[in-house]
């Protein structure tokens, strides 16, 4: 092969930055992405417990019952603050506390393939008034390795909204191992250990921020799937590369979506659906932007989120369907995330 034709490591970084790798390209670099990741050592982590979510419970849960609201409305703001209410308030978990808010900023491109960054904002200056005594806005979506990790933040302007709005914003570095610790579960069948977002992790409440998009390779993108960037490059690049690896790399890619969010345990989810994205999650890949679906959905329970979701996106887009995503729900529901089953769920339907 001619060295312009060639994936080098350089290469392979300058293509990650733009978010628009081919599985092809993700093959031909597992060289690379397996050499970092297949000793990675099982360690425990600074507080002595090798999985500090390990005690998380679903807070929006009502006579037994996993709580999901849906909002129709045009104003974010207020179908954030309406939805919310409708789950029964949010003081109880974040009154004095530290809450990071995890959006999903994948490439420098605007809603909906990315978080509307002045949604964040919004969610920031609600948490703050229920009496959060620290937020922090971070996600991990590039690295100084290709392209500058702040790139995709800065593309959103968020260090700037976030100085105005007076909360911290970080972008992790994605390929910095000390950014991250070493969990491990034994129920995790896929992978023994996964490496979180420190800054993600350490926060006593995690919020997950949400887009609705259709995948190419996770088929879909919401709640569970959200949860990718809170991990190490390695391991992200690992489990694209098993998805073209034929039906068992897809069941480990499909089991690692599940694996990831359980290291991560969400305590609130939110689904800004005002639009989605549908045929691909990237405009540059051949995504579409449905507008006018002016809907927002929230809860604790992300298996129940994302197949509510599943169903509202599959009546958008003829290329995708809710079963394409059964792997990943009914393997997060055994790891303890949530039911599929939406008629054990109490869902809320209200207007703002």
């Amino acid at each position: 092969m001619s060295h312009s034709k060639s994936l080098t490591r350089r290469n392979f970084l300058k293509r990650l930055s733009t978010g628009a790798l081919t599985l092809s390209s993700f093959e031909t670099f597992s060289k690379f992405a397996l050499a970092e990741t297949s000793d990675l050592p099982v360690r425990v982590t600074q507080t002595g417990n090798p999985f500090l979510r390990e005690n998380w419970k679903n807070p929006f849960v009502r006579d037994g019952e996993s709580l999901l609201v849906v909002v129709e409305g045009k104003d974010k703001t207020r179908m954030l603050e309406a939805g919310i209410e409708a789950l029964g308030g949010i003081e109880g978990i974040i009154k004095e506390k530290e809450a990071v808010i995890k959006p999903n900023f994948v490439s420098p491109q605007p809603y909906p393939v990315t978080t509307d960054p002045d949604f964040a904002i919004a969610i920031a200056n609600y948490l703050k008034k229920a009496g959060s005594k620290k937020i922090i806005i971070c996600d991990a979506p590039g690295s100084d390795l290709y392209g500058g990790k702040d790139r995709k933040f800065k593309f959103h302007k968020m260090f700037e909204k976030g100085e105005k709005a007076g909360v911290e914003v970080i972008a992790t570095d994605s390929m910095k191992k000390e950014e991250f610790i070493d969990q491990k579960r034994k129920e995790w069948e896929a992978n023994p250990v996964i490496s979180v977002n420190r800054t993600v992790l350490k926060a006593p409440v995690i919020i997950n921020t949400v887009v609705l998009k259709k995948h190419s390779a996770a088929r879909m993108s919401c709640s569970l799937k959200n949860n990718f960037g809170t991990v190490l490059q390695t391991l992200r690049t690992n489990a694209h590369i098993k998805s073209s690896q034929g039906e068992e790399g897809m069941k480990f890619y499909m089991k690692t979506i599940s694996e990831f969010a359980d290291a991560v345990r969400p305590d609130l989810n939110i689904v800004d659906a005002n639009s989605i994205m549908l045929r691909e999650h990237l405009i540059s890949l051949g995504g579409e932007v449905k507008t006018g679906i002016n809907k927002m959905i929230l809860g604790g329970d992300m298996v129940a989120i994302d197949v509510y979701c599943a169903k509202l996106l599959e009546k958008h887009d003829s290329t995708f369907s809710a079963d394409m995503v059964s792997i990943t729900q009914s393997y997060a529901e055994k790891l303890g995330l949530g039911t599929s089953d939406l008629s054990k769920v109490k869902i809320i339907e209200i207007t703002a």
